[in-house]
């Protein structure tokens, strides 16, 4: 069922993109990068990213795993 495995396939992402927001958070706390204003920008679109995978996966009646 293609519905089932596009829930798999966004669940996945869901993850890459939770990873990601994690690692940008740890080299945020680096000095050279604490007061770059583009860390929080990619950290705002990963979060979106984030946001927007668990609204699909809900609307494709899945939950996030």
């Amino acid at each position: 069922d293609h519905r089932l495995a596009s829930i798999a396939a966004a669940n996945d992402a869901f993850h890459e993109l939770e990873d990601a927001a994690g690692m940008l958070g740890t080299l945020s706390q680096d000095p050279a990068l604490a007061n770059r204003p583009e860390v929080d920008e990619v950290s705002e679109l990963l979060q979106l990213g984030i946001d927007d995978l668990g609204e699909a996966i809900r609307s494709l009646g899945g939950v996030v795993e």
